[in-house]
């Protein structure tokens, strides 16, 4: 038992050696230390710090949401270690590809929930945003490919329609994903792995329908936050575009960066592209979309992510 506490210890050491040089590394590879003076030296003072005031509230709703999953499905109720997993998680996802860290991050300040639940749990939080992203960014889209692409009235009708139905499935499969349950119930064997895989993801039965919608509307309450910092963060750096023109884009941005796995650590490289292509679209130079959306990178991803360093070189 004693060996045993110190193996974890020295994991938890080593754990937070590999992460801090990690985020060194990763600083010194990524980070330009001068394109960041000059990106806060071209923008609009005022309206980087409207950003810098809505990632607060944005952190606080990432939170809220963290936090109602814990309670529901893991139950745990101890605010400060949901904070620090938090943290955990924001530190640790910046430097491993596909974000793969936060989901097994946010495990090491809670010592009595299992890898997996955690890993589902986050996987819960993660997934509820993505209704939200599909529907409204889709519609962003939509009104994108109508008004800037020659396609025919019929064309655009029945990618509406398949857009609409497949939006309706999706929250089908979110509010009645009880009844495949029990479909999996009777199908799957009494005894095995897939047995006990499956009464693993029994705590999930705890969403009802009413927890579902409350981190639906977080979610939605999350990404309108995240898309005005977005706008704002393209709006800091323009003279004449007006800020409806800046929203559309941060909302065609997000929903096509969806469609592409996080293979960059921290994303770098596939918001700039994306940011520089629908900004051209609308006459933005590029040098003003590649600027925002290093803005973006800065305050909504690398500050959190400096911010866990704390909580993890705390944990004990």
């Amino acid at each position: 038992m004693i060996l045993k506490e110190q193996t974890k210890k020295r994991l938890l050491i080593l754990g937070k050696i590999v992460l801090t040089l990690g985020l060194l590394l990763y600083l010194i590879l990524y980070v330009n230390l001068n394109q960041i003076l000059d990106t806060f030296a071209k923008a609009k003072p005022g309206t980087v710090f409207l950003i810098l005031i809505l990632l607060i509230f944005n952190v606080f709703v990432q939170f809220k949401r963290w936090e109602f999953v814990s309670h529901k499905v893991l139950k745990n109720f101890n605010k400060k270690e949901i904070l620090s997993s938090l943290f955990h998680g924001f530190a640790w996802g910046i430097i491993t590809p596909l974000r793969a860290g936060e989901f097994f991050a946010r495990k090491i300040p809670m010592k009595e929930s299992s890898t997996f639940s955690i890993v589902m749990a986050t996987f819960v939080d993660k997934f509820l945003l993505m209704p939200v992203v599909f529907f409204v960014g889709g519609v962003f889209a939509l009104f994108f490919i109508a008004e800037y692409f020659s396609w025919s009235s019929f064309l655009l009708i029945l990618i509406t329609l398949l857009f609409l139905l497949a939006f309706a499935v999706m929250m089908l499969v979110i509010f009645y994903y009880y009844k495949a349950k029990k479909l999996l119930n009777k199908l799957i064997p009494a005894k095995g792995w897939l047995r006990n895989f499956y009464l693993k993801l029994e705590n999930f039965s705890r969403l009802k329908k009413k927890d579902i919608a409350l981190l639906l509307l977080l979610s939605s309450i999350l990404y309108l936050i995240y898309t005005s910092q977005f706008a704002l963060s393209i709006f800091a750096f323009t003279g004449g575009a007006n800020f409806w023109t800046c929203y559309w884009i941060s909302n065609l941005v997000i929903f096509s960066k969806n469609f592409i796995p996080p293979v960059t650590l921290g994303e770098v490289g596939v918001r700039e592209a994306f940011t520089i292509y629908f900004a051209a679209q609308f006459g933005i130079p590029d040098s003003v979309a590649f600027d925002a959306a290093v803005l973006i990178f800065l305050i909504n991803i690398l500050l959190p992510s400096l911010a866990g360093i704390y909580f993890v070189l705390k944990e004990k």
